[in-house]
């Protein structure tokens, strides 16, 4: 199950109210956030707020409105966190590899790496995260870029909201 329990399967054992430290980028090119300093109550290894499991998420998306769009929907979803941002997908595999996401929202066209070969590398690690493609293309070249990337889903950015946040979430759990 996302949460508290993949962070620490994949390495991350600090205790509870701990803050990490993530080693500076430019900051129009990642920003990764902190752990939260509120106490936190984990039930079996999975963090909880209230009686709703966390899903941490990485967001990923080189155009300024798209990121901030996705962030707010994240950070307004009832039972997710924003753990990380980045625009390029080099900068995604760094704070993927210092965040530990439960699910990575990536968009496709990507300036470097595109997000097809981001994912990619992404899934090679031992504890991968789930990733959602996004961008305007439509659904039939969503479907060609799930199958070159390995990725779990593909979303038309339009009709990005909660609904397909939870959706994927339910999805990365079964």
């Amino acid at each position: 199950m996302p949460g508290r329990s993949h962070q620490r399967a994949c390495g991350d054992v600090q205790g509870e109210g701990a803050r990490r430290d993530v080693r500076v980028l430019p900051p129009v090119a990642v920003r990764v956030a902190s752990l939260r300093a509120a106490p936190r109550r984990t039930h079996h290894g999975v963090e909880e707020v209230g009686d709703v499991d966390v899903v941490r998420v990485l967001v990923v998306d080189d155009v300024a409105a798209y990121l901030g769009a996705m962030v707010a929907v994240v950070a307004e979803t009832p039972g997710f966190e924003v753990v990380g941002e980045a625009s390029s997908g080099e900068d995604a595999l760094v704070v993927a590899t210092e965040s530990l996401p439960d699910l990575v929202l990536m968009d496709v066209h990507l300036p470097g790496i595109d997000g097809v070969e981001a994912t990619r590398r992404l899934l090679l690690g031992a504890c991968p995260p789930t990733v959602v493609l996004l961008s305007t293309y439509d659904d039939e070249a969503g479907q060609q870029f799930l199958a070159e990337s390995g990725a779990m889903a593909y979303v038309h950015k339009a009709v990005f909201g909660p609904d397909r946040l939870e959706q994927a979430s339910s999805v990365s759990r079964s």
